[in-house]
């Protein structure tokens, strides 16, 4: 009676410990997050385990998923710029409770981008290799809230050009060469004057329109009827061949603007380039109500 009792404490046991595997399992596989663990050894990293998020997320089955090279501590459809910020990310993580946060793109085996941000951590070393965690996030409906969000506090309502806000941003940047253009629409009062407001919206938007063709990523208003371009590819005749374009373009629409220019084929500054253009403009703007 007793060997057939202790057969049955340790069966009992047993189906306790199963029964609470199933319980961690389901907790796991309900949670918000992909969980994954590696092992981590000078060789690279093996999958040791995930959660079913992995598959609906990445739209691949379990056997896809084992067919998977987990080499680097991530899938291969991670883009090449990402790669490198998540591998950072991970060699960064050297002894037992070290973490790191990182946010980056992968491409699911259905062609869908998500945006991921994950928590890495040093969860333990074994004689075997380094167990690592990520806890990864779907933020994509998040990034592309705040793309929206970027792009209305950047963009001018009017003319959908860039704004101050951008130009601001864009002065911090560094250059090796630039070309900066800058505008003023000639008479815009007296066709609001005249004309009436909407008119001289018209105009704005169509100036807007001119500059956007050209210049689709470096185009501002950056006033009432101010606006500028920019550009770090075109060599100084191609630049200048672009404003005068611009200029004939428009006159042959009725439209007059007055534009200085700054060119730097080297030790390139933004801001310092948007002053001496901006001036330049202005003289020109003067010069031509003189008659001169």
């Amino acid at each position: 009676m007793r060997n057939s009792g202790t057969y049955s404490d340790i069966h009992d046991l047993i189906e306790e410990k199963e029964r609470q595997i199933e319980y961690l399992k389901s907790i796991y596989d309900s949670l918000p997050c992909l969980v994954l663990r590696f092992l981590r050894t000078k060789d690279g990293y093996t999958l040791l385990s995930y959660n079913n998020l992995l598959i609906s997320l990445t739209g691949t089955s379990d056997e896809e998923i084992g067919k998977m090279s987990w080499e680097q501590g991530f899938w291969a459809s991670i883009p090449d710029p990402e790669r490198e910020k998540l591998a950072q990310s991970l060699s960064s993580l050297r002894k037992e409770g070290d973490t790191s946060v990182c946010e980056y793109t992968v491409i699911t085996g259905t062609g869908r981008e998500l945006h991921i941000k994950s928590l890495n951590s040093f969860i333990e070393r074994k004689k075997e290799g380094d167990v690592i965690q990520r806890l990864a996030f779907d933020i994509s409906e998040y990034a592309e809230k705040e793309k929206i969000l970027r792009k209305i506090i950047d963009t001018d309502p009017l003319t959908g050009l860039f704004n101050r806000n951008r130009l601001l941003k864009a002065e911090k940047e560094k250059y090796s060469k630039l070309s900066i253009a800058c505008f003023d629409i000639d008479n815009l009062k007296d066709v609001n004057d005249l004309q009436g407001h909407n008119a001289g919206d018209d105009v704005l938007v169509r100036v807007a329109f001119c500059l956007k063709e050209r210049f689709p990523e470096s185009s501002y208003r950056t006033g009432g009827d101010e606006f500028l371009i920019s550009d770090c590819i075109c060599d100084e005749r191609t630049f200048r061949n672009q404003v005068e374009e611009i200029r004939t373009s428009l006159a042959r629409e009725g439209i007059s603007i007055s534009s200085g220019i700054s060119i730097r084929e080297s030790d390139a500054d933004f801001k310092e380039q948007y002053i001496r253009a901006d001036s330049e403009m202005y003289r020109c703007k003067m010069a031509s109500r003189q008659g001169r």
